[in-house]
């Protein structure tokens, strides 16, 4: 099983630029935009930087304990209790891995949200002193559609790249977008459950996953997309991979036991300055805008 990173795919993990790496520690290339001062006519200047950036792997590693005993009972009845147990080591490393990149993603399409949210100084002031954010109200599926294509074309706008090439929303969410007409059902979805990302249909050239890590009413839409080679954006690092295996160790009982572990070294990180850019997120909800809010004007 060493270095097989082929039993770590999944929907989520599609949406990550992968990267595998010769050592625990590696470079990556990348073409930064760099924004100029104006040339003589007033037009703004824009250029491509030849940047690196080092990337450190860490360790993240599963654990299983199980009596020999039972290994050898299961064993009589035609059960490979070692395949078994390999098996959900891997499964609860896939969703480890998901859980961490859906983790990156907030992060930096929280960070751009916040520069929008504050562009003007009256923004500045309401999040700043009062802690009011701006949020979306949607009425129903269509309009809910609706704001995540504009989330989508924003992101395009901001990187310079592409528009967005993903969504992840909650089940509440799921809900308000399954009665848009736009939004077509995958013809192979995962399995729902509550601890993993599943990957649930399109809107448009959009790949939706619903989040069930998270509470059921959370309101946080991201979407983001893809770093093609050589972008900034978020990358998965991937340095190895493997089973460990102790035999001979004993419970507190004394019984023999089976200890087997997985290993994975890998790194998932933000490249580039402007890496944040191809990533946002907005606070959505299903209802009517609140009568102060309207007044506030968020």
């Amino acid at each position: 099983m060493e270095n097989n990173f082929k039993m770590m795919d999944s929907a989520f993990l599609e949406t990550v630029l992968r990267v595998p790496m010769p050592g625990p520690t590696g470079v990556i290339t990348y073409l930064e935009t760099v924004e100029g001062p104006a040339d003589a006519d007033g037009f703004g200047t824009l250029s491509l930087v030849t940047r690196s950036q080092a990337v450190q792997s860490a360790t993240y590693k599963i654990k299983s304990r199980i009596p020999t005993s039972t290994t050898q009972a299961l064993q009589t009845v035609g059960i490979d209790a070692t395949g078994e147990v390999v098996r959900v080591l891997q499964e609860d490393a896939k969703r480890g891995a998901e859980v961490r990149l859906k983790a990156q993603y907030a992060q930096r399409a929280g960070e751009s949200a916040k520069e929008l949210n504050m562009s003007t100084r009256w923004k500045r002031f309401l999040y700043g002193t009062l802690g009011i954010a701006p949020r979306v109200y949607v009425t129903n599926g269509t309009t809910f559609a609706y704001a995540l294509m504009n989330m989508a074309n924003m992101v395009g706008v901001r990187s310079r790249r592409g528009p967005a090439t993903f969504a992840v929303i909650s089940r509440q969410q799921r809900v308000a977008l399954e009665e848009s007409p736009a939004f077509i059902y995958a013809e192979k979805r995962g399995t729902a459950n509550y601890s993993s990302i599943e990957y649930f249909g399109t809107l448009a050239n959009l790949r939706i996953y619903v989040d069930h890590t998270n509470e059921w009413n959370d309101n946080v839409a991201i979407v983001g997309r893809k770093a093609g080679a050589n972008e900034p954006g978020v990358y998965r690092t991937e340095y190895s991979i493997h089973l460990e295996e102790v035999a001979g160790t004993t419970d507190w009982s004394g019984e023999p036991e089976q200890l087997m572990a997985l290993s994975e070294r890998s790194a998932t990180v933000t490249v580039g300055d402007s890496g944040y850019k191809s990533y946002l997120s907005a606070d959505i909800r299903v209802g009517k805008r609140p009568l102060w809010r309207k007044i506030l004007g968020v």
